[in-house]
C-alpha cells in the first residue's frame, strides 16, 4: 500500500505543523490540479483564500480597465460580477496607484474612506489591498474585506494575502499569454480578421446553430480581380495596404452578428445570418459599391478595383458544409471564368464540371502537381534540343489530369502560380 505521502503531487513542503505552511501546500495542491481551467483555477484560490482568512469579500480588480470587478468572492452580496467601481471611492485606488500594499484595521476611522459605501451600508469593518504583477502589466489588485470586529489580519495572514497574490499574478498571466496565443492562431496578422483556420472552426458552430435554431445564413465567396496584377505592377507592399483596406471596408459595411474571414490570399469569406441568396446578393453589392466607384487609396495613388463572388444558402435541410464551400468555389469560378466584375449564385448545374475547384486546391494543398516531359525538337537537324515541362495533376486516387482539364480553373482563380511554383521544384530537384 504506498503511503499517504506518495498520493500527493510533487513540490509540497514537508509537514512542519505550520499554518504559513500548510497554506502553502494548499496552494500547491490547487495550482497542479487537474481538470480546472485557468480561469476556474483563479476562481478556486479566491474562494480558498475567503475560507483561510475568513474573509466576507474578496475582489480581484483590473483598474487597467476603467476599475472592473473581473473576479468577486462575495458573502455580503455587494458586487455583482463585472461590476464597475467609481475609481475616486473605489478602496483600492491607492493600492493601484501606489503600488504598495495597503492594511487598515478600522475603514469607519478612516479620514478616506468612512463614507465609501461598502462601509456605511454594509458595515465593512477591515480592509486589505495587494498590488498584482500580471506579467508586465500593473493594473491588478487583490482587495480582502471583513465586516465582523475582529482582529485584524497579523502576520502570518498578510503573508499568505501575498502568496495568494503572487499565485494569481502568474495564473493571470497563463490566461493573458494564452487568449494572446489564440488570437495569433486564429487571426490573419495582415487584415486582422478571422483566419481561415478560424473561419472553419465558426463555420462549424454556425451549421450547429442552423439546427439548433432553424434559421439558415448565406455563404459568400470574395475574391479581388486581377489582385495578382496589382502586386506585380505596384508591389507586394501596395498590395498588402489593398487588402488592409477592403478588410477594413468590409467589416465596417457589415450588418451585426455577420462576419467576414479572410479565406486564403485576395479572398473573403462572408456569413450572412438570415439571408437568402437574394439577400446576399444586395448585401454583397452594397458592400462593394464603394470600392468599385471610388478607387482605392494607397501610398502610390488611387487603385481602381472590381470583384467577382459566389453565393450560397445553408439551410436547415444542409447537413454538410463541405458541399457549400464546394459550391460558392465554383460559383466564384464561373464568375471569373464568365468576364469578373460579377457575383454569380451557386446552381446545381455547377456541380457538373469535371474538374471542381475544391480538388485543384487541395491538389496544390497536398502537393500533388506533377510534370510531363516533352522533347523540343530542332527541325533543321532532328536534334532534341531542350525539354518543356507539362504540368499534371495527380489525383488523390492516382488519376493523372492534364493541363487542358484544369488550366483554365486555376488561371481563373488566380492559382496558376502555385501550380508553376511546384512544377519548377521538381523539375529543379530532377536536375
Amino acid at each position: 500500500m504506498p503511503s499517504a505521502t506518495q498520493t500527493e503531487p510533487p513540490g509540497l513542503i514537508a509537514d512542519s505543523g505550520d499554518v504559513h505552511i500548510e497554506r502553502l501546500n494548499a496552494l500547491w495542491k490547487l495550482s497542479v490540479q487537474p481538470g480546472l481551467g485557468d480561469a476556474e483555477r483563479v476562481v478556486a484560490m479566491l474562494d480558498m483564500a475567503v475560507c483561510e482568512l475568513d474573509m466576507d469579500l474578496v475582489v480581484l480588480e483590473d483598474f487597467s480597465d476603467n476599475s472592473v470587478t473581473c473576479y468577486a468572492i462575495d458573502r455580503l452580496e455587494a458586487v455583482p460580477a463585472s461590476s464597475r467601481w467609481m475609481e475616486k471611492t473605489a478602496l483600492s485606488q491607492g493600492v493601484h496607484l501606489t503600488r504598495e500594499s495597503s492594511h487598515i484595521a478600522d475603514l469607519r476611522q478612516h479620514p478616506t474612506y468612512a463614507d465609501d459605501a461598502l462601509v456605511k451600508q454594509l458595515g465593512v469593518h477591515t480592509y486589505s489591498g495587494l498590488p498584482v504583477s500580471v506579467g508586465d502589466e500593473a493594473g491588478w489588485v487583490l482587495a480582502f474585506l471583513r465586516r465582523r470586529r475582529e482582529t485584524p489580519p497579523d502576520d502570518i495572514d498578510i503573508a499568505y494575502m501575498g502568496m495568494v497574490a503572487d499565485w494569481l499574478g502568474t495564473a493571470l498571466h497563463q490566461l493573458a499569454q494564452k487568449a494572446r496565443l489564440e488570437r495569433i492562431a486564429s487571426t490573419d496578422t495582415l487584415t486582422d480578421l478571422p483566419n481561415r483556420r478560424a473561419a472553419e472552426e465558426r463555420l462549424k458552430h454556425e451549421k450547429a446553430r442552423v439546427a439548433r435554431d432553424g434559421q439558415g445564413f448565406a455563404l459568400v465567396l470574395l475574391d479581388i480581380d486581377h489582385f495578382k496584377m496589382v502586386n506585380d505592377r505596384y508591389g507586394h507592399a501596395v498590395g498588402d495596404e489593398v487588402l488592409r483596406i477592403m478588410a477594413s471596408r468590409f467589416q465596417a459595411g457589415l450588418r451585426e452578428g455577420d462576419w467576414a474571414a479572410r479565406w486564403g490570399g485576395e479572398e473573403f469569406l462572408f456569413v450572412l445570418h438570415g439571408s437568402t441568396t437574394d439577400d446576399a446578393v444586395n448585401i454583397m453589392n452594397r458592400l462593394i459599391h464603394q470600392s468599385r466607384t471610388e478607387p482605392v487609396q494607397t501610398s502610390i495613388g488611387n487603385i481602381a478595383l472590381s470583384f467577382s463572388a459566389g453565393v450560397v444558402s445553408c439551410g436547415t435541410n444542409d447537413s454538410d458544409l463541405a458541399p457549400l464551400l464546394e459550391g460558392i468555389d465554383q460559383a466564384l469560378y464561373l464568375a471569373k471564368a464568365n468576364g469578373r466584375n460579377q457575383i454569380r449564385v451557386a446552381t446545381p448545374a455547377d456541380h457538373t464540371m469535371p474538374w471542381s475547384c475544391g480538388l485543384l486546391r487541395q491538389a496544390l494543398v497536398d502537393n500533388r502537381v506533377r510534370y510531363a516531359v516533352q522533347n523540343i525538337v530542332d527541325l533543321q537537324n532532328g536534334r532534341v534540343v531542350a525539354d518543356e515541362a507539362l504540368a499534371r495533376i495527380a489525383t488523390a486516387s492516382g488519376e493523372i489530369i492534364e493541363a487542358r482539364d484544369f488550366v483554365d480553373m486555376a488561371e481563373g482563380l488566380g492559382l496558376m502560380a502555385e501550380v508553376d511554383r511546384q512544377v519548377a521544384r521538381d523539375v529543379m530537384r530532377a536536375c
